[in-house]
């Protein structure tokens, strides 16, 4: 499968650089090639210019040295514009006779553990893990309307970031 990939990517960029040749044959008929006309009357075709990217310049990377971790500056600060929980949706039902349940979240920028920044996670308001990783998954949860708090906390155990979804799991009862 890798070397279909490449080998596509490889044809497509390939004929992106290709120079194209328009000529008219011996019935009228306007014949586009990316060869010349072999009977030699022929013209190149300029084809629309290539679409190119410029990277934006990346932005000064702060670091923290162990003089200035303590400092409460706002330099030395990490602010996260987004902290989501993306799965389950809020007010989703969740069919899932099994009872587990996947959370996925998504954080920006990223969790700077190298700050003891963590993610706690809580069901119905009782704490239930401490990761640094987006995804947690609950096993043999009972059916129900849940509700999915995350917390992004410091080192101190400071909250820095909040995300809460609630969900309604439901699951086969056998009687």
């Amino acid at each position: 499968m890798r070397i279909f990939v490449l080998l596509a990517i490889f044809c497509i960029s390939t004929a992106a650089v290709a120079e194209m040749y328009k000529w008219t044959d011996q019935d009228g008929k306007i014949i586009y090639s990316d060869k010349p006309n072999p009977n030699g009357s022929s013209e190149k075709v300029k084809g629309p210019p290539l679409t190119t990217y410029k990277p934006t310049t990346p932005q000064k990377k702060i670091t923290f040295t162990p003089d200035t971790a303590g400092k409460n500056s706002t330099q030395n600060r990490v602010s996260y514009s987004t902290f989501s929980i993306d799965q389950p949706a809020n007010d989703q039902a969740v069919r899932e006779n099994t009872g587990n349940v996947s959370i996925i979240m998504s954080i920006s920028p990223g969790l700077n553990s190298s700050r003891n920044h963590k993610i706690e996670i809580y069901l119905d308001g009782s704490k239930k893990a401490e990761t640094s990783g987006l995804s947690y998954q609950f096993t043999n949860m009972d059916r129900g309307t849940r509700t999915v708090t995350a917390k992004i906390v410091d080192g101190a155990g400071k909250v820095l970031k909040t995300a809460s979804v609630t969900f309604h799991l439901q699951r086969h009862s056998s009687r």
